[in-house]
């Protein structure tokens, strides 16, 4: 979200909203002009004034309770002189209840502007926008903000703003509030998928209404949430599914249940599969008409030349991905230990936020950088929408992950960045960073800290190797992976579907 103007003169008092109906109009609220108030009320409080601000991050969950961080810059008057420099707001929409649920850092402070509320007084640097039935406080947080969340840039109604104006037809069907908080994780017939499935069957039905108005050739799934709708769809409306596979369905991956269903469902539901590797077409075993297609980058996410990359001044060891289990920040925290006893210039980011009900891990996460005494050498940055800056930030880009990954995407976006990669050797990642046996990067044992240390150690204290492997990396990567390829290999497993049905309708 862009910079917005701060008011000239912040009032200290917050100002009284009508009540917002739903999350959205919360969100509204939390994201506008209107907040700036709220904001310079809250420095106000340390003598500071409000320059500027923006948002940071956001989380909305249903019912109308929306979280944002927000980057400020805040002026001061010191001896005569103006002092300027960032901070850390955090605000929330829901009742102060549910502070008590607001991770580590925000914790103590969160339980005081509770109990200060309660005695009818705000606690030092909270500032309360009330509406006569939910508040929003605002407080300072002592560091850079992690926040779990979404972006406000990635919400559904954003995306289809994008397609609409490349001339797509786009229709949003929503689905209900069980089935949107499913992850992979709840596919194995617990309570909450069975909850979920009826709400599966009412969005296939809906879905099925725009296909119908659509007249489509084929439905083309990409998740395996759509997969199982699409199909219901697809099979009501008598019309072609191609399912775009992006998990490994294995055991390791996914719960048992689930793999047994949904390779069940690959071999006799849709018409053809395609998988986003090889590591991924070999959990689908049966599957007659299967296609490996290896997902591209877009243009704008390579430089243009490798010699064009300008290399960070001193070292960084970045990860950049969501904060989960699966993407392994935990294990490169504790490799992080052993490298800086080794090499304590080298500074490590975490970047991405924590989704889907990954909060607990995030907060793991950051009580491991604590135990370990790596607070100042290890940033946690939270989510970014920039992540090709983010790279260009790194000396080496980490892939981490404990668990074999299905192909390994910030692999070729660091690679056509012209990052070193440090890289766990399993999954689809070897068919990035080793085709043909040719060595791109370093690649170590999944869930093994030690082995990561040693490889990120053996590129920073070997940087001409380094440069010769991401050299030779990003001229295989541009070639191999562009989005243009995986366009049109998906584009003719689309023609070959479609041509089977017309051919049958004639």
């Amino acid at each position: 979200m862009p910079t917005s103007p701060a008011p000239t003169s912040p009032t200290p008092t917050s100002p009284t909203p009508t009540r917002p109906a739903d999350h959205r109009a919360w969100l509204d609220l939390l994201t506008g002009d209107a907040v700036a108030d709220v904001l310079g009320a809250a420095l106000a409080a340390d003598g500071a004034t409000l320059e500027s601000w923006s948002v940071r991050h956001v989380h909305a969950r249903p019912g109308a309770e929306v979280t944002v961080a927000y980057d400020v810059v805040a002026g001061r008057d010191v001896g005569g002189r103006t002092v300027r420099g960032p901070e850390h707001l955090f605000a929330t929409s829901a009742r102060t209840s549910t502070f008590r649920r607001a991770r580590g850092d925000h914790r103590d402070r969160a339980d005081r502007a509770d109990r200060a509320d309660r005695d009818g007084g705000l606690g030092p640097g909270v500032v309360r926008l009330d509406d006569g039935r939910r508040s929003v406080h605002v407080w300072r947080h002592p560091h850079d903000p992690a926040l779990p969340g979404l972006a406000a840039g990635s919400t559904p109604d954003r995306v289809a703003e994008r397609l609409r104006a490349a001339g797509v037809r786009t229709v949003v069907v929503r689905a209900g509030a069980r089935s949107r908080g499913m992850d992979r994780h709840a596919l194995g017939g617990s309570w909450r998928a069975v909850l979920a499935l009826g709400e599966t069957i009412r969005l296939g039905v809906r879905v099925a209404g725009v296909l119908r108005r659509a007249d489509a050739d084929v439905v083309h799934t990409n998740s395996l949430r759509a997969d199982v709708v699409g199909l219901l769809a697809a099979r009501w409306c008598r019309v072609p599914a191609v399912w775009h596979v992006h998990d490994r369905i294995a055991d390791d991956y996914l719960p048992t249940l689930a793999v047994r269903l949904l390779r069940a469902l690959a071999r006799r539901g849709p018409r053809a599969v395609v998988a986003n590797s090889e590591a991924t077409a070999r959990t689908l075993p049966g599957v007659h008409d299967l296609t490996v297609v290896h997902p591209g980058y877009a243009p704008d996410q390579a430089v243009p030349a490798y010699d064009a990359r300008v290399p960070p001044e001193r070292p960084v060891v970045g990860l950049v991905g969501r904060l989960s289990p699966t993407k392994g920040q935990l294990e490169l925290v504790r490799a992080a230990r052993t490298v800086l006893d080794d090499r304590p210039d080298v500074r490590f980011r975490l970047v991405g936020g924590a989704l889907f009900g990954a909060e607990a891990y995030a907060d793991a996460v950051d009580a491991e950088i604590d135990r370990l005494g790596l607070r100042g050498a290890v940033d946690v940055v939270g989510f970014s929408d920039d992540p090709a800056g983010e790279l260009d930030r790194l000396s080496v880009c980490v892939h981490a992950s404990p668990v074999p990954e299905p192909f390994g995407q910030v692999v070729v976006e660091a690679m056509v960045r012209g990052v070193p990669v440090v890289a766990t050797d399993a999954g689809g990642v070897p068919e990035i960073v080793r085709p043909a046996g040719e060595e791109l990067g370093v690649l170590v044992p999944p869930g093994d800290p030690d082995a990561l240390a040693a490889g990120l150690l053996a590129v920073l204290d070997d940087p001409g190797a380094a440069d010769r492997r991401a050299r030779a990396a990003y001229d295989d990567a541009t070639r191999r992976f562009p989005a243009r390829g995986t366009a049109d290999a998906v584009t003719g497993v689309w023609e070959r579907v479609a041509g089977r049905r017309r051919r049958r309708r004639t």
